[in-house]
């Protein structure tokens, strides 16, 4: 199997076996045979290790393995990259000497390389924190990193992309707490609207369309119904605008009856679920078919409270 294959392998498994997949990169390491391929390495490995495992200390390891091998030289970008991964590491093992002595490795030359590396580090650093259910750590990284991207990111810079996973992924954690205090409700509505905002940087009209999904939810976990809807009919609209497929149109259908529900709109609520349900039937993946319908059982459940 050729290696860009076992890293495909290893994104699609780790989810369900991140142990396993640790495993894996560890026997990977000497087949990273180019720049790219030991780039595509580290990037596995800071997210398994770091964002999944929290074994900060062995990925970092394993990053220091691919640079002694050779595969990407110094000073070139895929070198930059992996020196990048160890600062995330470092970041989030609390060792401020060696985040910064690894950050300063992984700049790329230009006008704004050192604020744009520090945004790429912060803000995996902070998605990683999430998945270690750190919050306190990832609001003060996260805000950290959005304080770096003053200098304004555009479509062609990473950065931008990586502030709108982190805040994607930081608004979906807070969602489901049903303990939010104060302070956790408003990171996950800064964390949504920022993921809108740099998901219109540096994403598709897909990325934006479900960043007013996430908005819409976030307000409504927050008690802000009537916010939910103008978030949830812009969700919509974007579908609209776009022709999209029946999957998409069926969760910004879902999002609207939702939104209607919350403000105790019942009647229009249920117009809004029947468009939903007119979607599913327009599915033509049998796997997301079934799952939309799973959905619509729980979109029922919901406004027969």
């Amino acid at each position: 199997m050729q290696f860009a294959q076992l890293i495909q392998q290893g994104w699609q498994q780790h989810g369900d076996d991140p142990d396993g997949v640790a495993t894996q990169l560890v026997d990977w390491v000497d087949q990273a045979s180019s720049p790219a391929e030991a780039a595509q390495h580290a990037a596995l490995t800071v997210h398994v290790y770091g964002e999944h495992l929290g074994r900060f200390a062995d990925g970092d390891a394993l990053l220091c393995r691919l640079l002694e091998r050779g595969a990407a030289p110094d000073e070139t970008p895929e070198a930059r990259s992996i020196w990048r991964s160890r600062a995330i590491l470092a970041r989030c093992a609390g060792d401020e000497a060696g985040e910064a002595a690894h950050t300063a490795r992984g700049i790329v030359p230009g006008p704004n390389g050192e604020a744009a590396a520090r945004v790429r580090i912060l803000a995996i650093a902070a998605s990683a924190l999430v998945g270690q259910k750190r919050l306190d750590e990832a609001r003060s990284t996260l805000e950290e990193a959005l304080s770096h991207a003053g200098y304004g990111p555009d479509k062609g810079d990473s950065a931008a992309q990586a502030l709108a996973i982190t805040c994607n992924n930081l608004s979906c954690e807070l969602e489901t707490r049903t303990d939010r205090t104060e302070g956790e409700t408003e990171l996950m509505l800064l964390a949504a609207r920022e993921g809108r905002r740099f998901w219109e940087i540096a994403g598709t009209w897909t990325n934006v369309e479900r960043a007013e999904y996430r908005l819409s939810a976030a307000h409504r976990a927050a008690g802000d119904g009537r916010a939910a809807l103008d978030h949830a009919r812009a969700c919509l609209g974007i579908c609209q605008a776009n022709q999209a497929d029946g999957i998409e149109r069926f969760f910004a259908h879902e999002s609207l009856a939702l939104a209607h529900h919350s403000v105790g709109e019942v009647e229009a609520a249920g117009v809004a679920r029947a468009m939903a349900a007119s979607s599913v039937d327009q599915i033509e993946d049998e796997s997301m078919k079934e799952f939309c319908t799973g959905e619509l059982a729980k979109l029922d459940k919901t406004l027969a409270s």
